[in-house]
């Protein structure tokens, strides 16, 4: 089943029946195909526009020439398609909203603001029972005193449920605006998070040991040099390396190496 755009911006289909698909598909342009751009610049130099044009090359040829990528386009180029069909699952969106009763500036008082709306946005009711929730992207918006609003936004690698972390990431945006004079006095703060699903967990030590808690602190300060990373676009952190210990001049016992994890 194939589906072309009508006039009228709406979407019509056309099942195309059992064997026809080389058919309907002779005359589309070769960028049709889901095919890179090396692939379609090689295929115009060799004098192939169409689709049809590819569909009547041997496969082994095209598989030689142009790999494994020519092979699924040959194919394709035939109307078969051996990759499974995926549902598109549109994201989950929360959003939640306070207004302050005059107008904040100072980071604490919004920290703690954005902390209960978090703590309030993760935690939903389903059947009765409370679930947490975890959430790939957070976004942040203040309404400022003079009519203009300031966004700012984080995304994650994995979804998070933790609001501390979702807090680490932020906060130096918001210090770094005020700083600046970039962020005027607020009377409205919205948080709203993105691509929400299922809460992720990992697995715990049932006996926490020393070693256990080390590398529990090391992830969280693994986790803070990367959001820093991801602000500023450089590695912020460093570590003490010791070079030559026996020397009496203390600037060459040890050396700064970026923290890069």
């Amino acid at each position: 089943m194939f589906y072309t755009p009508a006039m009228n911006d709406q979407v019509s289909f056309r099942i195309i029946p059992p064997g026809e698909a080389p058919a309907f598909l002779d005359d589309l342009p070769i960028d049709a195909l889901p095919i890179s751009h090396d692939m379609q610049r090689r295929l115009r130099l060799l004098g192939l526009r169409r689709v049809g044009d590819l569909a009547q090359l041997p496969a082994g040829a095209v598989a030689a020439q142009f790999g494994a990528e020519g092979a699924r386009a040959w194919e394709l180029a035939h109307g078969q398609d051996r990759s499974p069909v995926v549902p598109y699952r549109p994201p989950r969106w929360l959003s939640e909203r306070l207004a302050f009763p005059s107008p904040v500036i100072a980071t604490e008082q919004l920290i703690a603001a954005i902390r209960r709306l978090l703590e309030h946005a993760l935690k939903r009711s389903v059947g009765g029972k409370v679930s947490r929730l975890a959430a790939r992207t957070f976004l942040l918006r203040l309404l400022l005193e003079d009519g203009q609003a300031w966004e700012r936004q984080s995304t994650f690698r994995e979804p998070v449920s933790s609001v501390d972390r979702m807090l680490v990431a932020i906060r130096p945006k918001i210090d770094s605006a005020i700083a600046s004079g970039a962020l005027a006095p607020c009377t409205e703060i919205e948080v709203s998070l993105l691509d929400v699903c299922g809460e992720s967990v990992s697995q715990l030590h049932l006996f926490p040991s020393q070693r256990a808690r080390s590398e529990i602190h090391e992830e969280r300060v693994a986790e803070a040099a990367r959001q820093l990373k991801a602000r500023y676009g450089r590695p912020m952190l460093a570590r003490i390396l010791e070079v030559e210990p026996w020397s009496r001049i203390p600037e060459r016992r040890f050396a700064l190496i970026d923290y890069d994890p």
